[in-house]
């Protein structure tokens, strides 16, 4: 009988320890222990102020705003994005948040679900190159637009809480490694993000605060890495990473914390042992917390100059730089090398879905000089004879010294060489891809993307009054004063 009840209270401590990890860890604290990583984070949201933000940053965010509303507006033309408006169509629920192009309400989950999912549609959306999450901006805005409008949170407030969401959600992501060599343990880089937004519009105190972010834990998986690719047999799913569930997940996260819901505890309170076991990388680990409020990681996501996966942009920006920016016609052209880390080889598309992981595809449209944008697609430009006669000519070499730069060095190395009929050969290298950090597309050039997605359904007047709504977001009294102007009649969904 001992050894039988030795054995139970055995079992039950092996229970607590490993399905409760926080609190067991709560009671063997070192009370001369530094602040856990989770911590750390959680005060800085809690206690970051907007006039603290270097302009730089205030600036990034509000293009990251601006490009992101500009996506989702982009998507509304197209047939997978009336798609997710009709979904938002059907729902029957309170009138919180605007649906973007059509303008109902519904409520702000709801909204910013629709919303993050139709920011994603063109894959037009921002980057984080070479790190968790891609494409940052589709989720983290949504949520602040969806939620500020909801609460009638000020520009100010949409502003901070979007530079916020944006410095937890890299940090954790670049900690993570390299996302083109690997599937990472988990996606909850983006969870954390949204939860960050919208524990900072819920004006949570810290401790509600760390209590959200644990909330928004997924449950780890086993890392496992490997070159990341989109091959051509792989049928890409309209919902693509289904960034919308990171809205839901970041605002359910704040308001279960804000009821004093308690929450397990994650990874996050270990130590850098416990986060290089369960798939973190060691380099990465002081990237969590190292430079809060002076180094800013929101400075460093990248921006889109045309609406396809982000691994088609290295051989864009050395067709581009070879070209000289100047438009081909695909009977000039003998044939187009592409030499760099072969991936999205589809050399046959049907569909937008297949056409923007395309690299033949996205290569031809940006040699003959089509303007990127939704009409790319809802014109039936990627499926056009020309396109195909060009993109038959275009040929795929992998580059192993472009593999090991970019897996050792985290760089990019690219060389495109396009031969003409005549004998003509343009030649480009490139290390620095278009929209990147070090080759940054310019406030104008942003500005025409924004007027590109939208010049369909909106005036050129209407255009212009949304732009300066986003780029003086910090005097807007109300979110719902930038939402109202976010509609179009000329957006259907029948």
């Amino acid at each position: 009988m001992l050894r039988k009840a030795a054995l139970v209270v055995f079992m039950s401590v092996v229970f607590i320890v490993f399905v409760f990890p926080g609190e067991s860890e709560e009671i063997v604290k070192d009370k001369d222990s530094k602040p856990k990583t989770i911590e750390t984070l959680s005060a800085y949201v809690k206690t970051a102020q907007f006039k603290d933000f270097p302009e730089d940053v205030i600036g990034r965010a509000k293009y990251l705003i601006l490009d992101n509303i500009g996506c989702a507006l982009g998507a509304t033309q197209t047939a997978v994005g009336k798609k997710f408006l009709k979904v938002a169509a059907d729902w029957k629920s309170i009138p919180e948040s605007t649906v973007m192009g059509i303008g109902s309400k519904v409520s702000c989950m709801n909204a910013a679900y629709v919303n993050a999912q139709l920011a994603n549609v063109l894959d037009f959306d921002d980057t984080y190159d070479l790190y968790l999450p891609g494409h940052p901006g589709n989720a983290i805005v949504q949520t602040a637009v969806a939620l500020g409008e909801s609460i009638g949170a000020s520009g100010e407030e949409l502003l901070t809480a979007v530079i916020l969401g944006y410095e937890v959600s890299l940090r954790i992501g670049r900690s993570l490694g390299p996302i083109e060599w690997q599937i990472p343990m988990f996606m909850d880089s983006m969870a954390r993000g949204t939860t960050t937004v919208s524990s900072r519009l819920l004006k949570l105190d810290q401790k509600e605060i760390s209590n959200a972010l644990h909330h928004a834990i997924e449950i780890p998986l086993a890392p496992k890495r490997q070159r990341f690719d989109l091959p051509a047999s792989m049928i890409v799913p309209e919902t693509k990473s289904h960034y919308g569930m990171e809205c839901i997940r970041g605002i359910l996260a704040a308001r279960l914390a804000q009821q004093g819901v308690t929450s397990g505890r994650s990874m996050l309170d270990g130590d850098i042992k416990q986060w290089y076991m369960v798939g973190g990388e060691l380099e990465g680990y002081d990237i969590l917390t190292g430079g809060l409020g002076k180094i800013y990681r929101i400075m460093e996501v990248s921006f889109k100059p045309t609406p396809s996966c982000r691994l088609t942009h290295p051989p864009v920006t050395a067709l581009w730089k070879a070209l000289n920016h100047k438009p081909v016609k695909a009977k000039n052209i003998e044939q187009i090398i592409i030499k760099n880390v072969k991936r999205l080889d589809r050399p046959k598309w049907e569909i937008m879905m297949e056409a923007q992981f395309s690299m033949q595809c996205v290569v031809a449209l940006a040699a003959l000089g089509i303007e990127p944008g939704p009409r790319w697609y809802t014109t039936g430009k990627f499926k056009d004879p020309e396109v195909r006669e060009l993109a038959a000519k275009i040929k795929l070499e992998n580059d192993p010294e472009a593999e090991v730069m970019e897996l050792r060095e985290k760089k990019v190395k690219c060389t495109v060489t396009v031969k003409f009929k005549d004998g003509i050969v343009k030649k480009a290298t490139i290390h620095q891809i278009k929209g990147a950090p070090g080759n940054p597309m310019t406030e104008e050039e942003l500005k025409a993307k924004f007027r590109a997605n939208t010049i369909d359904i909106f005036s050129e007047a209407q255009i212009a009054k949304i732009i300066d709504a986003v780029l003086n977001l910090e005097k807007l009294p109300k979110v719902p004063d930038l939402t109202k102007l976010l509609s179009s009649p000329k957006v259907k969904i029948y």
